[in-house]
């Protein structure tokens, strides 16, 4: 009962503050909640330097709660080979999943043990007791600086990770996914956004949409690129094959179904397709192997909200596609498993910016007509040039087609695009950009 409440509550929200009027009566009401900010960020700034000249290192702090949605790996390692700086990563309670009666002690210390297992330097904000550690427990709960993890940032109860609370640090942040959404309020004009002492956009449309929507004019706004695209331009990098040893070569697809099936946008594709990406699977098993990569939040909703689906029969469905011999499961880290790949079947967001930067194939998948013109003026220049589908049509066509006969005939025009507009034109990469701009910042060049 309480999922479906939470859900409903999504519902309403989608119909009320997604709307033109809302935004506009709650920039006006709110348009001078901000201005303290300025000159609060210019203090902690000169209190920064101060520390940086007198030979301090600055602790910067990396809050997060999920494994999937890392952007930060190269400016962490910049940041990790700098004396100047202390970065660690912070294993935040995941408040949303406390609502939904995950147990969130237990996803915490699984979510330590994997960056732990990565090399970074991770703190575990536990007592033994298992009690959420405050700002007055540990000096690792009070940084000089914090890049957050994404914009909803679900602290709930726990408020000392809160960005209210935080306003002694330089409070930072780079989208948790490339936004291509014309939902303005949600990604550019959250009290978040406003509070930010420096937001990282993906290009400079970006920036200028900050400069319209938000109520601080996007004063706190800055194009660096996106930093986990650094490593898909790099040649020297060298991927792992995360992939399921085959006899022989196959062609690897990747099926990436999003969550949203109850909110405004419906985008979600996976009630029409779940039993038709089955079949594909096994009838096209002697070419082609495919990666079931779910968005995080579907196992959610399946388990809890969706008609005709349960959390026994969404395990059954995750198995299936676990224990074929050409399939399998993928939920964390997707750098390496799409620089592996051979094409994306998709309907999420951020994967059509992403994806594209590999240079290689998608299928988009338009769960409705509303779906592209819901998107942003990024996002609709993006749309030119990758393969469409309606609702999972073509979604055969695309895979005996475009992949295993190679008939990819939006190829050169789909690698002019990636390069024109979305190829970060600094030749160091985002995360270079954004590692230089706080040197700048703190005086350190």
């Amino acid at each position: 009962m309480i999922n479906k409440l939470r859900y409903l509550s999504i519902i309403i929200y989608n119909k009320i503050v997604l709307t033109k009027l809302f935004s506009l009566l709650r920039n006006f009401v709110f348009r001078h909640r901000y201005g303290w900010l300025v000159q609060n960020y210019e203090n902690v700034l000169n209190a920064k330097r101060k520390r940086v000249k007198e030979g301090t290192s600055l602790k910067v702090a990396f809050y997060m709660f999920e494994t999937s949605k890392w952007k930060y790996e190269g400016v962490y390692r910049l940041l990790e080979l700098d004396s100047h700086f202390e970065p660690y990563i912070v294993v935040l309670p995941f408040a949303a999943g406390a609502v939904v009666g995950q147990d969130y002690v237990k996803h915490m210390k699984d979510v330590y043990q994997y960056y732990s297992s990565k090399g970074y330097n991770t703190f575990l904000p536990l007592a033994k007791d298992n009690h959420v550690l405050t700002r007055q427990d540990s000096e690792e709960l009070n940084p000089d600086i914090v890049f957050y993890m994404n914009c909803w940032h679900e602290y709930g109860k726990f408020t000392q990770f809160g960005h209210f609370e935080n306003t002694d640090a330089l409070q930072a942040y780079v989208p948790y996914a490339w936004m291509i959404s014309n939902r303005y309020i949600e990604h550019f004009n959250r009290d978040f956004h406003n509070y930010m002492w420096k937001v990282f956009y993906e290009t400079p449309i970006h920036v200028e949409l900050a400069k319209k929507y938000a109520i601080n004019k996007g004063v706190n706004a800055v194009a660096s690129g996106y930093p986990l695209l650094d490593v898909f331009f790099d040649d020297n990098y060298t991927p792992q094959d995360v992939w399921k040893p085959q006899l022989h070569r196959k062609k690897r697809i990747i099926w990436a179904p999003h969550h949203h099936m109850l909110e405004k946008n419906r985008c979600a594709n996976f009630p029409f397709i779940c039993d038709k990406m089955i079949e594909l699977a096994k009838k096209y098993s002697e070419d082609v192997q495919f990666v079931f990569k779910p968005h995080p939040e579907l196992a959610k909703k399946l388990d809890t909200s969706v008609p005709g689906w349960n959390k026994e029969r969404r395990e059954h469905y995750y198995n299936l596609w676990e224990t074929m011999p050409n399939t399998q499961v993928v939920t964390n880290d997707y750098i390496d498993l799409f620089l592996t790949s051979d094409a994306i079947i998709h309907d999420c967001g951020s994967f059509t910016a992403e994806y594209l930067c590999t240079y290689k194939p998608m299928l988009f998948l338009e769960a409705n007509k509303g779906v592209i013109k819901g998107w942003n003026e990024c996002g609709k220049e993006i749309a030119k040039n990758i393969y469409l589908s309606n609702r999972g049509e073509k979604i055969e066509w695309f895979i005996d087609n475009v992949i295993i006969k190679e008939n990819d005939y939006m190829k050169e025009q789909r690698v002019n695009f990636v390069n024109d507009y979305l190829r970060p034109q600094n030749k160091e990469g985002a995360s270079m950009a954004i590692y230089n701009y706080l040197k700048s910042e703190l005086g350190l060049v």
